[in-house]
C-alpha cells in the first residue's frame, strides 16, 4: 500500500507544496541526487551490512565521539548509497520497493534511537549535512506514514538558525513551514549587502571584512564562502517568491566582479587576500571555489555575462588576460594593478586596519609583516607557489623591515613530520596599524599609493607607483632604533635559472629590476624534503641604526634577458624627500605623494594628498580619510575640493582638466 502511493504523492507535490516550495523541492533533489552519488560505491556494503531492524551491521552509536571522528555517522553515509541508488536515473534499483522499504526503516531506526554523541556538533551540524540529501531523496518515501514524517524531521530537528541556516531551510520546506523558511532565508542572505564600515562583511570598495572593529580583508576565505553561498541560494529560489531583491543581486556583483575577479591570476587566488592562510592547500580550494562561482555566474546572471566570461579568459587554462586595470581598495589598504602579461598587488596597513599577523595561528605568527608594504608580482602565476613557508619573513617582498626573530624553526618531527615553528617575537601582537597617512589614488591606468610605516623602531615613507609596464618603489626617512639591520627586499622567491648583474640593475625570472645599491643572494631555504629550495632575495641594505635613509627601485617585468643590457628605465625621479615622492613617467603621466604642502609642475597643494596628473585628467585622494576639504592651485586658479566622507573617504577624486 505504502509504494502505490508513492506516484500518487510526487504528482501532487504542486497541490501540496504550492508552485514555490514544489520549485525548490525540485532543485533541492537535484542537488542532492548529485552530492549522494559520492556514496554511491558504497552501496554494495550498505546493502550487505543492513539489518532487518534498519541498523547497520558495521557501525557502532554507542561510541561517543572524540573531535573529528564519530562512527556512528557511517549509518547516514551508507544511506546517502542507497538513497542514489533508489532516485538516480541511471541506476538498476531506481524505485526498487525493497530498496526503499530499506531506506524507509533505516530512517525510522534513527528517530527511534537517537543516537547522540558526547560532541554535539555532530547532532547538531554534522548529522543534519549528511543526512539532509538522503530525506530530500526519500521525502516520497516518508511522507506517506506518520512514523516516517517524525523520522523525516528527527535528524534536522537540533540545529538552530545561528548555526546552519541552509538545514533550518530544507527542514522548513520538508515541514511545510513558509514562515520558518522565510527566516531562513533571511539568514542566509544577510550577507548579501554592504556592510557599515568596520563591520564584517562585503566592503563599499569590493573587498571583504573578517572582523569588527577594524579592517582586514579576506576575500579568499570568508568572501569566497560569501559569494559561494549567495550563489547557491540564489539558484535555488529563482523565480520563485524567495528570489534575492535587486540589492542583494548587486551585492553578488559586487563580490564577484570587484572583489574575487581582481584578486585571481591565471586561476589562483592572490596570496594578499587569504588572509594569512599562506598554505597552498587553502589557496587552491579557495581559487577553485571562486572560478567555480565566477563559471556559474557566467551562466546565471546573463546581463552580466559579459563581464563573468572576460575575467574568466584570464583565469582558464590557457587563457589570455583581458581584464586590466589598476584598483584601490581603500577601505583595506591594498591596491591591485593588471596588465595584459601581468599582476601586482601592494598591501598595507594603518590605524584604519589590522595587519595579517596573530598570536594564534603558526603561518599568522610568521607574518607579522605580511601587510607592511608587500608587493608581490606575477606573471606565470607560480611565482609564489609553496613559497612562503621558504620566506626569510623579515625579508618579504616590497618591505623595509629590521631582521627581528620572528620565529624558530624547531626540529622535523619523527616520520617525516612538518617543522614545527614556534614565534619568539620579543614584542606584543599588533592589532592595528600605527600610521594614518596610508592610502592610494587611481585613474584606471596609474596609480599612486603611499605606506607611512613606524614598526618595530623602523621609521619609513614608502611610496609606490605604477603605470603600464613599470613599477617604482620609493623609500625616504628611512630611520632605525631597531638593534636589528635594516634591509629593503626587492623580491624574494624561488630561484628560476640563474640571475643577471649589471651596473644599475639585476634581471631574473623575466624581470629587471633597476636601481642602485642592490644585492642579490641565494640561500639554502628551510624544508623538510630531502634537497633545501633555493631562494633568490634582492635587497638594499640600510644597516644598524640608519638615519634618513633612501631607496628608489624601478620594476619592469615581462623583459627579456637580451633586453637587460641596454634596458632604460620608464620613468623619472622628481623628488624622493619626507616632504615630496614624485615620478614622471615616459608616457608624460606624474604620479605623486604629497606628505606636506608643495609643488609639482602646474600642480600646487596646500593640503598633504596622493596625486596623479595625466593629459587632461588629474586624480586626488586623502590617504588619512580625515580630510573634508582640499585646496590647490593648478596653472594660477584656486580650487576648494570637497572630499568623500563616511563609506567613500579615501576615495579618488577626478578633475579633468581645462586647456588654456
Amino acid at each position: 500500500m505504502l509504494f502505490r502511493n508513492i506516484l500518487i504523492c510526487l504528482a501532487l507535490a504542486v497541490a501540496v507544496y504550492g508552485d514555490d516550495q514544489s520549485v525548490i523541492l525540485s532543485r533541492l533533489q537535484q542537488r542532492a541526487l548529485a552530492a549522494a552519488s559520492a556514496y554511491a560505491p558504497q552501496f554494495p556494503k550498505a546493502m550487505a551490512a543492513w539489518r532487518k531492524d534498519g541498523s547497520f551491521a558495521d557501525v557502532e552509536f554507542d561510541e561517543v565521539g572524540d573531535g573529528d571522528k564519530w562512527d556512528g555517522i557511517r549509518h547516514w553515509e551508507y544511506l546517502n548509497a542507497m538513497a542514489w541508488a533508489w532516485a538516480a536515473p541511471q541506476s538498476y534499483n531506481r524505485r526498487s520497493r525493497e530498496l526503499g522499504e530499506r531506506i524507509y526503516k533505516s530512517v525510522i531506526f534513527w528517530h527511534r534511537v537517537k543516537p547522540w554523541p558526547l560532541n554535539t556538533w555532530w547532532g547538531q551540524i554534522g548529522v543534519p549535512r549528511r543526512a539532509k540529501d538522503v530525506l530530500i531523496l526519500a521525502f516520497p518515501l516518508l511522507q506517506q506514514t506518520q512514523d516516517g514524517r517524525m523520522a523525516l524531521m528527527s535528524p534536522l530537528s537540533r540545529t538552530a538558525l545561528k548555526d546552519d541556516p541552509e538545514i533550518v531551510f530544507i527542514r522548513s520546506l520538508l515541514d511545510r513551514d513558509s514562515r520558518q523558511m522565510r527566516e531562513a532565508a533571511s539568514y542566509l542572505t544577510v550577507d548579501l549587502k554592504i556592510a557599515p564600515l568596520n563591520k564584517i562583511g562585503l566592503q563599499d570598495d569590493g573587498s571583504y571584512n573578517a572582523y569588527e572593529m577594524i579592517q582586514q580583508n579576506q576575500l579568499g576565505v570568508n568572501g569566497v564562502k560569501c559569494l559561494e553561498g549567495g550563489l547557491s541560494f540564489a539558484q535555488l529560489v529563482k523565480g520563485t517568491s524567495f528570489d534575492l531583491k535587486d540589492y542583494q543581486m548587486n551585492a553578488l556583483r559586487r563580490l564577484a566582479l570587484d572583489g574575487m575577479a581582481w584578486f585571481l591570476w591565471k586561476g589562483r587566488m592572490d596570496l594578499h587576500a587569504m588572509g594569512g592562510m599562506f598554505d597552498e592547500e587553502s589557496r587552491a580550494v579557495a581559487s577553485n571555489k571562486a572560478v567555480a562561482s565566477l563559471r556559474t555566474l557566467a551562466e546565471f546572471d546573463e546581463d552580466y555575462r559579459r563581464g563573468y566570461q572576460t575575467v574568466l579568459m584570464g583565469n582558464e587554462l590557457g587563457g589570455e588576460n583581458a581584464f586590466v586595470g589598476a584598483r584601490v581598495y581603500w577601505l583595506a589598504d591594498c591596491v591591485v594593478v593588471r596588465q595584459p602579461n601581468y599582476y601586482v598587488s601592494l598591501q598595507m596597513t594603518s590605524k584604519r586596519t589590522r595587519p595579517v599577523a596573530d598570536d594564534l595561528v603558526r603561518e599568522r605568527q610568521l607574518g607579522r609583516y605580511f601587510s607592511d608594504g608587500t608587493l608581490l608580482l606575477l606573471m606565470s602565476g607560480d611565482e609564489y607557489k609553496d613559497v612562503p613557508d621558504k620566506w626569510k619573513w623579515t625579508r618579504l617582498p616590497g618591505t623595509t623591515l629590521p631582521d627581528s626573530p620572528v620565529y624558530t624553526q624547531g626540529q622535523a618531527g619523527e616520520s617525516g613530520a612538518p617543522v614545527q615553528y614556534q614565534a619568539t617575537f620579543d614584542k606584543p601582537n599588533r592589532w592595528a596599524g600605527e600610521c594614518d597617512f596610508t592610502g592610494a589614488v587611481s585613474s584606471g591606468l596609474h596609480l599612486s599609493a603611499i605606506y607611512s610605516q613606524n614598526v618595530d623602531g623602523v621609521q619609513a615613507l614608502k611610496a609606490y607607483f605604477f603605470a603600464p609596464g613599470a613599477i617604482v618603489c620609493l623609500g625616504a626617512g628611512i630611520t632605525s632604533e631597531s638593534p636589528y639591520p635594516v634591509e629593503t627586499t626587492v623580491e624574494q622567491r624561488r630561484l628560476a635559472g640563474d640571475f643577471v648583474e649589471r651596473t644599475g640593475g639585476i634581471w631574473h625570472g623575466g624581470v629587471a629590476f633597476l636601481g642602485n645599491g642592490m644585492l642579490a643572494k641565494v640561500a639554502k631555504a628551510p624544508s623538510t624534503q630531502d634537497m633545501a629550495t633555493d631562494m633568490l632575495s634582492i635587497g638594499i641594505s640600510h644597516g644598524t641604526g640608519c638615519r634618513d635613509k633612501t631607496y628608489a627601485v624601478e620594476i619592469r617585468p615581462c623583459v627579456e634577458r637580451e633586453r637587460f643590457t641596454g634596458l632604460r628605465p620608464l620613468s623619472r625621479i622628481i623628488s624622493n624627500t619626507r616632504d615630496l615622492q614624485a615620478v614622471e613617467f615616459a608616457d608624460g603621466a606624474i604620479c605623486a605623494v604629497f606628505h606636506k604642502a608643495g609643488k609639482v609642475g602646474d600642480f600646487e597643494t596646500n593640503t598633504p594628498c596622493v596625486f596623479i596628473l595625466e593629459k587632461d585628467m588629474m586624480y586626488l585622494a586623502d590617504p588619512t580619510h580625515l580630510v573634508k576639504t582640499m585646496n590647490f592651485s593648478f596653472r594660477g586658479q584656486e580650487y576648494e575640493l570637497t572630499l568623500p566622507d563616511g563609506l567613500r573617504a579615501g576615495v579618488a577624486v577626478p578633475i579633468r582638466i581645462a586647456h588654456p
